[in-house]
């Protein structure tokens, strides 16, 4: 498809929908917030990027800084739909790559509010636009609608492009091509033509899967002398291993693994238990990784998010780049089991009993004559079992212990009880 076609008709449809001297130059904050909706659970994920600003080195040289150097913290707000004010609801220790957010246990039937606050070590501040969880967009200054010349377009990205958003908003659209995907990271109304401003006739972006310059920026001239339109292509990373697995290598010690991916340079793995937030846990370049230490007794959430090494904008210095997609999976951590209780049976029997253990596939019994020795393992039962029958001999005091295992791997042993048969 010609690009003169293209140009035509985009400028067609945007000038017959907007109307030129409605659109206002507006620009947004630099700290763009996606929220992707409410899963079935009521889970959501935020995740927030920055773009870039445009610094002298100092040299007279144009260097693009992505995140401010100075950040100390992230805020993350949230409020319900019958909320007239927003709750902070997280803080969290500013990291280089760690921006994302799971809110989790939400009311799936309510539609939920989000901003980010960035907090500078000069106490300043910079924030999001808000998102909603059901996709609708939150303008703070005004709200544009784009019907854009979908065939050529959609034939040259490879991808269907939205159809609305706010003033000055970073918009992101997909063309998946080697792993990659090129995202339309802003579509900017222009009042007043910059100094320099260059007017192309072609869209400039990288179709290369190399790590070089990928950042491509087109320049639309309105018919007015003061508008112009700024599309802005940038690169990102969409990939994720094909599998997955795990195993217990002590009762609260695990080995994640997973398949290679082609184009990544390492992964992030991300933790949480039961319906926390998951939080970054560690940062490998191999297709594995041991933790150790876990809290136990845990239902536990684990994700691998592969990173790419991309110079994301021209001009700057490759930084980590995380997919847009992600593997998880869970476990359970196996824990000391409570004291079990003991009780007569009959007159040749005991009933040893236990509180269940989530995850286990099965318990043994040990029994010793002695309070801190020569226990022998006595009777191992299936995970459905939370008691079992003993012999036991008249008038002798034995001591009782327990405990949980998942496969080969077992838990400590419970705290001793002793019980004599009369």
């Amino acid at each position: 498809m010609k690009i003169k076609r293209l140009l035509f008709l985009l400028l067609i449809t945007v000038i017959g929908f907007l109307g030129i001297n409605s659109v206002k130059a507006d620009e947004l904050s630099r700290l763009y917030l996606k929220n992707y909706g409410m899963e079935q659970n009521g889970d959501t994920y935020l995740y927030w990027y920055w773009f870039p600003e445009a610094k002298d080195d100092g040299n007279g040289n144009t260097i693009y800084e992505l995140a401010p150097e100075n950040i100390v913290s992230y805020n993350i707000y949230r409020k319900a739909s019958a909320d007239f004010e927003y709750q902070k609801i997280a803080s969290m220790t500013a990291t280089e790559y760690d921006t994302s957010y799971g809110d989790t246990g939400l009311n799936t039937s309510d539609v939920y509010t989000y901003y980010v606050e960035a907090v500078l070590d000069d106490e300043s501040t910079i924030t999001s636009y808000p998102v909603k969880t059901n996709g609708e967009k939150v303008c703070p200054n005004g709200k544009y609608t784009i019907m854009w010349a979908a065939e050529p377009m959609a034939e040259l990205l490879n991808s269907d492009l939205p159809t609305e958003g706010c003033a000055g908003e970073y918009i992101s659209v997909y063309a998946n091509m080697n792993s990659f995907a090129y995202d339309l990271v802003s579509a900017t109304f222009i009042e007043n033509k910059e100094e320099g401003l260059n007017i192309t006739d072609e869209v400039g972006f990288d179709t290369s899967s190399n790590y070089g310059s990928n950042m491509g920026s087109h320049v639309f001239k309105m018919p007015s002398e003061d508008l112009y339109i700024r599309l802005t292509f940038n690169k990102v990373y969409n990939e994720k291993p094909a599998k997955i697995a795990l195993k217990l290598t002590d009762y609260r010690s695990i080995r994640l693994s997973w398949s290679s991916c082609e184009q990544a340079d390492g992964y992030y793995v991300y933790i949480k238990y039961g319906t926390n937030n998951y939080f970054l846990k560690g940062t490998t370049t191999k297709t594995y990784i041991d933790l150790k230490n876990l809290n136990t007794g845990q239902k536990v959430y684990l994700k691998v998010v592969p990173y790419a090494m991309i110079n994301r904008f021209s001009g700057g210095i490759p930084v980590k780049v995380s997919s847009k997609s992600y593997v998880s999976t869970y476990t359970y951590t196996l824990k000391k089991m409570n004291t079990p209780t003991i009780k007569k049976y009959n007159s040749k029997k005991v009933q040893v009993k236990w509180t269940k253990v989530n995850g286990a596939t099965k318990y043994q019994i040990a029994r010793s004559l002695y309070k801190t020795k020569n226990y022998s393992v006595v009777k191992t039962v299936g995970s459905g079992y939370v008691g079992f029958k003993l012999n036991a001999t008249k008038n002798k005091t034995y001591y009782y212990k327990v405990r949980a295992c998942k496969g080969n791997i077992c838990g400590p042993w419970s705290n001793y009880k002793s019980f004599k048969l009369k």
